[in-house]
């Protein structure tokens, strides 16, 4: 759902360097290696942690479990980052927007807990899915990036 979003868009947008990093297809075990040495090398101060869908279709509990564990390696190796996570996009494949619903309230919960950022995407609806109804469409990645700006507007 992140490639839709134009990293020097938002850059200019917020004046600060924004980089924006997707792993297709990683699960959330791959991450720990994709994402944790990447950031230990940059002078970032802020991490905002998406996950897709995807993620989420095992139990909620197990999700938030996964993202917990995440959260607390990551602050172990990059201590002096400030960690947001960002709520799960409802999808089609959701029947009713259930899934999303209980996997949001856990991870508002786990940052509530933790003191870390929590960035909803209430405004993002089936309206700005694509044909799929599993991707963004450019009114989507809109409202997304929007979202985004003024998270990192406000760091």
């Amino acid at each position: 759902m992140l490639k839709g979003l134009r990293q020097h868009s938002i850059s200019k947008a917020t004046r600060s360097n924004v980089q924006i990093k997707c792993f297709p297809g990683a699960r959330l075990q791959d991450m720990k290696h994709y994402s944790i040495p990447l950031l230990s090398t940059t002078k970032a101060k802020n991490v905002i942690l998406r996950w897709d869908q995807r993620f989420a279709q095992e139990k909620a509990a197990r999700y938030h479990e996964n993202t917990r564990e995440f959260c607390d390696q990551f602050q172990n190796t990059c201590p002096n980052y400030t960690i947001t996570i960002s709520s799960i996009i409802t999808r089609n494949d959701d029947e009713n927007g259930l899934k999303v619903f209980e996997v949001n309230n856990l991870l508002r919960q786990l940052c509530e807990k933790n003191s870390y950022g929590f960035l909803t995407h209430d405004n993002i609806d089936k309206r700005c899915l694509n044909r799929s109804g599993l991707h963004l469409n450019k009114y989507g990645d809109s409202k997304l990036a929007k979202n985004i700006i003024e998270l990192i507007k406000g760091f």
